[in-house]
């Protein structure tokens, strides 16, 4: 077969790459320094079987984060990108079919991701030694990250045919993952809860893809696997074919079907794009204020779609509240939601900050713009002006109501540890400050990026997981010197929820100012210095 041919060439373009040995070695490193950070932080375990089973835990639900997350963002962008540079049309006029075609992006795409989580094994293989895990639970863990990853990866694909903007493709493929993950089971569960429908509750959780994960987890210590394991497995991997087949029948068609005219169903959404008057008037506004305003806000989709996200978010606790109020009236759940929204916050932030000038960048028309007398600055204040058309508003009135129902909470004497206003306030602090850090580092790398997904990634990994890295790094050396010299009042000086609290938002705060001085340092040029970035040097020979 063809496909098996394409597979191998990239297989062998992408392990001579230098990231593949990073992807190898990061992994196993980060898993190492978590486990000398359980061994340091958490003293009071009895044995070493109780560490064991807390480091495999732990390395275990890191693994299955980073397959549900990764996949998708590895494949969501590998089709589209070739649409959107009219390349896709000539990959057919080759021997390749659509399975060839799809079987080569999957494993160009997959390679890295599949990497990391192989260095990750090995580490994860040392709560062995501790005892409290059996080569049931590894092997278990093992194939059901290894199944997440192959959903999360088809999901991608499937989005990654149906658009050919990288924005909207990533933001299908999060959709599609969390709704399987996290909407089936919850749906399932709701209808089973009022209609006592047990076998439509099963099916539910056989279809998700994390239930696996839940059940490699919760059959820890035995020797077996958990009932119903093996099953799900088989579900959620024909799930995973058949997005694959979807992805391989939208790439056929979306080559031989003509774009179809708009007619009539169109026109029903001319209200909700605001009108002809309205779409006209508003552009007179936005070309007043700035020539590249205009080209990054749409007047009215944009802003309320973050409005009805975010209200969603706040319905379902608020029907948490009104349908189980012992499960959601408290102020954890109220922590929840607020992280949960600031997550959607960030990600989305990611996602349409860097848009505009990397689809420009990308299509050429941002060295066009360098004969404008627009200038860089203009070029970077009307992104962010675009931004905060959209997401200001929606933020603030987010953030106000959570800080409003924490101090109810607190005034009425109901909270637990961890959860008073003062902490959410500062969850609310550092996220804002990292918003803004997301959004001119986004920008900055749209630049010099090559593609969207990889700003977004980038964007995670410096904004959203180096600050607990630098905070965990800082909190052991500090432990270390502090106990070395006060070792009689160490347990109460140092270590106080009020200290921990406190150098976590410092950590970040100083890691976002340091960022956020970078980007905006990156951004004072003309736009001609971006076009000369966007053209680049030569490509280097591959070894």
């Amino acid at each position: 077969m063809v496909a098996w041919t394409v597979v191998e060439r990239e297989m062998r373009v992408a392990a001579r790459l230098p990231w593949a040995w990073r992807g190898r070695v990061l992994p196993a490193l980060f898993a190492v320094l978590a486990l000398a950070g359980l061994v340091f932080f958490f003293p009071e375990f009895t044995g070493p079987q109780q560490l064991g089973e807390w480091l495999f835990r732990m390395l275990s639900a890191l693994m299955f984060v980073v397959a549900g997350l990764g996949g998708f963002v590895a494949t969501s962008d590998c089709l589209s990108r070739e649409h959107r540079e009219g390349t896709m049309g000539l990959l057919f006029l080759t021997e390749l079919g659509p399975v060839d075609v799809l079987a080569g992006k999957l494993v160009a795409s997959s390679f890295r991701i599949f990497l990391g989580l192989l260095a990750i094994v090995p580490v994860l293989a040392i709560s062995l030694l501790g005892g409290g895990v059996t080569l049931w639970d590894l092997c278990a863990v093992a194939l059901a990250a290894l199944n997440l990853l192959y959903f999360s990866l088809a999901a991608g694909m499937l989005a990654s045919s149906c658009y050919r903007e990288a924005n909207k493709a990533f933001s299908t493929g999060l959709l599609i993952v969390m709704i399987m993950v996290c909407g089936l089971p919850v749906f399932g569960g709701l209808i089973q809860d009022f209609w006592r429908l047990d076998q439509l509750w099963e099916a539910s959780l056989l279809g998700c893809p994390g239930y696996p994960c839940f059940l490699a987890l919760k059959g820890s210590g035995s020797n077996g696997w958990s009932e119903g394991f093996l099953a799900s497995l088989v579900v959620v991997h024909g799930m995973s074919w058949g997005l694959l087949g979807l992805s391989c029948l939208r790439l056929v068609r979306s080559l031989r079907v003509p774009e179809k005219p708009r007619g009539w169903r169109w026109g029903l959404f001319d209200p909700w794009k605001g009108g002809k008057s309205y779409r006209e008037k508003a552009r007179r506004e936005l070309l007043g204020e700035n020539a590249y305003l205009w080209r990054c806000a749409l007047p009215v989709r944009k802003p309320w779609t973050v409005w009805l996200v975010l209200g969603f978010i706040w319905v379902i606790y608020g029907f948490g509240c009104w349908y189980r109020p012992a499960y959601f009236a408290n102020p954890a759940s109220l922590l929840f939601i607020i992280v949960l929204a600031t997550l959607t916050i960030k990600l989305w932030v990611a996602m349409e900050a860097p848009h505009a000038i990397a689809s420009d960048r990308q299509s050429g028309a941002l060295e066009l713009l360098s004969v404008t007398p627009l200038q860089g600055a203009e070029l970077v204040a009307g992104q962010i002006a675009a931004l905060k058309r959209q997401f200001r508003a929606p933020i603030v009135v987010s953030y106000v109501a959570g800080l409003i129902l924490a101090i109810f909470w607190f005034l009425h004497r109901h909270y637990w540890p961890g959860t008073e206003p003062v902490v959410i306030l500062a969850w609310i602090v550092v996220a804002i400050a990292d918003v803004v850090t997301i959004a001119y580092f986004s920008i900055a790398q749209a630049t010099v990026s090559a593609t969207e997904n990889g700003i977004v990634a980038k964007s995670i990994l410096f904004i959203l997981i180096v600050p607990w890295l630098l905070y965990a790094f800082c909190s052991l050396v500090g432990s270390v010197i502090v106990f070395s010299l006060l070792r009689n009042v160490y347990g109460s000086f140092w270590w106080s929820e009020a200290m921990s609290l406190g150098g976590w938002v410092v950590v970040c705060l100083a890691w976002d100012a340091v960022v956020l001085a970078w980007a905006r340092q990156r951004l004072h040029l003309p736009i001609r210095d971006y076009a000369q970035i966007s053209a680049g040097a030569p490509a280097k020979p591959r070894p």
